[in-house]
Order: structure tokens, then C-alpha cells, then sequence
């Protein structure tokens, strides 16, 4: 997942990403293993996105997590992103519809790494 990620934002000639990922892909700068550190941003408020993966995971979401999701999104855009890359498969699901003007031809690219890995698989296992 990671690996097909990065692959697709090195590809597209975006400048910066704001990273949205799990805790432990934070510490072990997973992403930033297959795309140059100066290129990622990561959540200074670490707190802030485990609080939405632990809600998309107990099922109990509110629009508290859209409304962190968005702030978050904006922080990168003011940190000079160009793009979002959206690393764990909770934050994929609660991104879904909560940003649609940045993620629907809004003004950051979105790279969600569920959809990047859905598609990856479909043209392994169709040979195209």
C-alpha cells in the first residue's frame, strides 16, 4: 500500500504532500522511506488524527472527525502542500465525502492510498 502510494505521487510531479496516516506509519516514517522527506508533511498534532482512526474504528463517527480532517488539510495547505496523501485505510474511510471540495478538483490533489492500492491489485491480477 505504501509502496504503490508513493509510487503514484512521485509520478504525478506534485511539489509537497500533507500526510494523514496511522500513529505507528508516523514514527516509522514509512512513507518517507519511498518519497524524499522534503516532499512529506506530517500532522504535528499526531493526537488529533488517532482520534479519528479510533472513531472510524469503533463506528462511532461525528462530524468532529470531518471537522479535524479539514483543519488538518487546510494546516498542510498553508504549509505550502500541493496534495494530500491519505496512508491508513481508517483515515481513507472517514475522509471519504467530508472534504469533497479538496478532494473533488478542489485546490489539493488527493492520493488515497485504499483507492491506489485497489487499483494496483486490479492490474496485477488483469495484466494490464
Amino acid at each position: 500500500m505504501v509502496e504503490e502510494t508513493a509510487k503514484a505521487f512521485n509520478k504525478s510531479g506534485c511539489g509537497k504532500a500533507g500526510l494523514f496516516c496511522s500513529n505507528t506509519s508516523n514514527r516509522e516514517n514509512l512513507f518517507q522511506q519511498y518519497i524524499s522527506e522534503k516532499k512529506v508533511l506530517t500532522v504535528s498534532e499526531q493526537k488529533e488524527l488517532n482520534k479519528v482512526v479510533l472513531s472510524e474504528m469503533s463506528g462511532k463517527k461525528s462530524d468532529k472527525e470531518k471537522e479535524i480532517l479539514l483543519n488538518l488539510a487546510l494546516q498542510f495547505k498553508e504549509k505550502g502542500a500541493d496534495s494530500l496523501i491519505i496512508g491508513c485505510t481508517e483515515i481513507s474511510s472517514a475522509f471519504n465525502g467530508c472534504c469533497d471540495s479538496l478532494k473533488t478538483g478542489g485546490s489539493l490533489k488527493t492520493f488515497d492510498s485504499l483507492e491506489i492500492l485497489a487499483e494496483a491489485s486490479l492490474k496485477r491480477a488483469y495484466c494490464f
